[in-house]
């Protein structure tokens, strides 16, 4: 319970989803990226994707990671832009 006696049950939810089970992630590597979506891979190969094509992959795709919000792919892309991993 909070300060004003509130159950926060999603609080709980998520704490248990992220933390427990790890069911959801908050971080997310940029090689995750690359292989979830095959990039540099088919004929000809995959050079590039649009970054709403990276978000709406990871809420629509079964089997992808779960995500805590579409915060975690731009911190893994601005990650990889900085590695010199993606251009």
């Amino acid at each position: 319970m909070n300060e004003k006696k509130e159950a926060r049950v999603h609080d709980r939810g998520l704490e248990l989803i992220v933390q427990v089970k790890k069911g959801v992630w908050d971080s997310l590597s940029r090689v995750k990226i690359f292989e979830l979506f095959k990039l540099g891979e088919g004929a000809p190969p995959i050079l590039g994707i649009r970054t709403s094509d990276i978000v709406s992959g990871f809420y629509s795709f079964l089997g992808f990671t779960r995500l805590t919000s579409d915060t975690v792919i731009r911190r893994a892309i601005a990650r990889g832009v900085k590695e010199c991993v993606f251009a």
